[in-house]
């Protein structure tokens, strides 16, 4: 037996409310999708300011000239970053001809703060007149304990003070984050003299390289190049870092001496950036919205 319906319509029926109530529902969807692109796409461009944390450390070093068999080597830092130095210490690196006594130490540098202290140091040994090279080395760490350090260089004269003339530069080098770089040591000798020159590299914590001393025959007014490999050493990632290297020769009962000056710099890793985050999180809700509603409809 067939059955049959009357549907009568008062003001409109049912099947024609749930048309409009769905494409009502649509129109929603629509409209929260389009708002969503248009909150998506001006996060996205918009380019928010973000002030770093950093903590910048400045040295001044001097030392009178020395006539006996010591002196006082005075170091002064300054800390002009805004963020807190914690851990500071600060010593000397030096030839074999030479020793030092004392201390300077910090639990932490606050921002505009200086830390100053003195060595003394002595000679060990019999040396000629001249210049010899030292180095002084900053250890310290941010809140986050991450550690830092950074390299300064003078000269302790003997006597008497003459100007090197073989001079050197690094060329500048970017490595990755804990892997192999080289960098290029380029020397100029302008002396009409051949010389035998000493190379020390000097290298803050974070580097490391098999190359630490040699002893390199320089023709006279020439150029030579050693290319020195290095490794990262928990290095962080962006962060720069200075390295020296010290010429020595000897020359006419007279020693020698000058610095050659470079950078490091660390390969910075991909990372995501909070505006490419804010449109991911901003889709997932788009998606979110756009599943509810279309259940909801059936």
């Amino acid at each position: 037996m067939i059955k049959y319906y009357t549907i009568n319509y008062y003001g409109g029926s049912d099947i024609s409310n749930s048309n409009i109530s769905l494409v009502m529902r649509n129109k929603r969807v629509i409209s929260i999708t389009l708002w969503c692109i248009i909150i998506t796409s001006v996060i996205t461009s918009i380019r928010v300011p973000i002030v770093s944390a950093e903590i910048n450390i400045s040295t001044t070093i001097s030392s009178e000239v020395i006539y006996q068999n010591s002196t006082t080597l005075s170091v002064s830092i300054n800390q002009s970053g805004n963020e807190t130095a914690y851990d500071v210490e600060i010593y000397p690196l030096l030839t074999k001809d030479f020793s030092f006594d004392g201390t300077i130490v910090a639990e932490k540098l606050e921002p505009k703060e200086k830390l100053e202290g003195f060595f003394s140091i002595y000679i060990n040994e019999d040396i000629l007149q001249g210049n010899y090279p030292a180095v002084i080395l900053i250890n310290y760490s941010d809140a986050k304990r991450n550690l830092f350090s950074t390299l300064s260089s003078t000269l302790l004269t003997y006597k008497t003070s003459n100007n090197s003339l073989v001079h050197g530069i690094f060329s500048s080098s970017k490595l990755t984050k804990n892997d192999l770089g080289e960098i290029t040591l380029n020397i100029e000798n302008l002396d009409d003299r051949a010389h035998e020159v000493k190379i020390n590299l000097y290298l803050p914590p974070e580097l490391q390289s098999s190359f630490t001393q040699e002893i390199m025959p320089i023709d006279l007014v020439s150029n030579e190049k050693i290319i020195i490999e290095l490794e990262s050493n928990k290095a962080l990632s962006g962060a720069s870092y200075s390295i020296l290297a010290s010429l020595e020769y000897d020359e006419d009962n007279f020693h020698y001496s000058s610095f050659a000056y470079g950078t490091v710099n660390i390969a910075e890793g991909k990372t995501i950036s909070i505006n490419a985050w804010v449109a991911i999180a901003i889709f997932i809700i788009l998606l979110v919205v756009y599943i509810y509603y279309k259940w909801k409809g059936k």
